[in-house]
């Protein structure tokens, strides 16, 4: 598997959200007509994950992931094509396979890639016998499980599009609730705490809290916090020097460094001098606010958006707004 492909194929399974997620009975229902169809003990819908291959949907097998050293699915993967193996013992890329040795061992595969709209390969649909087949699938069988494949492709792109459906209704639930508790809110920092409190559980996150950058960009202060259970808050003043480039690339208007570039659980933060806007304690998509006002939900609604010059003049706040 070259490492583009490898890379493409990673970002379009997790964009599915699906690995270890519960049965369903539109996958279980296409590899029970998989097993029929083609007459064999085995089918499944196999992922490939970046160090296992793991089954959305199985018939004839008990377990539901190997390592991807053992998955016969990956082999010729790139190529996006029909895999047929007569005899997986007499090949060599899989005679030594723990899932072929061995009396009872696999014999018998063919496989059909699951191929997204994007063009991404993410697995197999694939059906296996323990004998050995030299004649292989007939004709409409290989046309059958294209078929099948096909169809199990476009249930995870439905899947996908269910789920993206799904949040974006949780997002809009979120600002509606922000709106009330700005609108109930007797005090800024009333505000700010209720306000913060959504945006953690919405983000996912354990703390999240409006900080106040001073003119100079050496420090930021945070009034108040929301924090999960059994987090310890942040409220108080954090000197930016203990962030690496987060101040360079703040001052020259850059986006923050990603995740893997800051200390483990420490801020994650973009601001203009002498400014203030959410922080969260992971690295999220921005959204806008401003302490002590009523932020226009539609702000809250474009992600992502860092403020402009001109945004962050017209933005109440001190020097602009955002939410990290």
């Amino acid at each position: 598997m070259s490492g583009d492909h490898h890379r493409h194929r990673a970002q379009a399974i997790g964009d599915l959200a699906v690995l270890d997620t519960p049965a369903e009975q539109a996958f279980d229902d296409l590899v029970l007509i998989a097993s029929q169809t083609c007459d064999t003990p085995v089918a499944l819908v196999s992922l490939l994950d970046e160090d296992r291959q793991w089954f959305k949907a199985r018939v004839g097998l008990d377990i539901c992931e190997t390592e991807i050293g053992q998955s016969v699915c990956r082999l010729e993967i790139d190529r996006a094509g029909l895999l047929e193996i007569a005899d997986l013992a007499a090949d060599e890329r899989t005679l030594a396979n723990p899932l072929v040795a061995g009396e009872g061992g696999f014999r018998f595969y063919a496989g059909a890639p699951l191929v997204l709209k994007s063009g991404a390969v993410v697995g197999r649909l694939c059906v296996i016998d323990t004998v050995a087949r030299p004649a292989g699938l007939t004709p409409a069988q290989r046309a059958l499980l294209w078929a099948l494949a096909r169809q199990v492709g476009d249930h995870l792109e439905l899947r996908r599009i269910a789920r993206s459906t799904d949040r974006l209704v949780e997002l809009q639930t979120a600002l509606i609730e922000i709106g009330e508790v700005i609108r109930r809110s007797e005090d800024s920092a009333a505000m700010i705490s209720g306000a913060a409190a959504v945006v953690g559980r919405v983000l996912a996150v354990d703390r999240a809290g409006i900080g106040f950058v001073d003119a100079g960009v050496e420090y930021v202060d945070f009034e108040t916090d929301w924090i999960a259970p059994g987090v310890a808050s942040i409220a108080g003043r954090h000197r930016f020097d203990d962030y690496g480039d987060l101040r360079h690339n703040h001052r020259r208007r850059l986006p923050g460094p990603s995740p893997g570039h800051l200390p483990r659980g420490r801020l994650r933060k973009r601001r203009t001098p002498g400014s203030a806007g959410f922080f969260t304690r992971s690295y999220n998509p921005p959204r806008c606010g401003s302490p002590g006002t009523r932020p226009r939900p539609r702000r809250w609604s474009r992600l992502p958006f860092w403020p402009s010059a001109r945004s962050a003049r017209r933005c109440p706040g001190r020097g602009g707004c955002s939410v990290t």
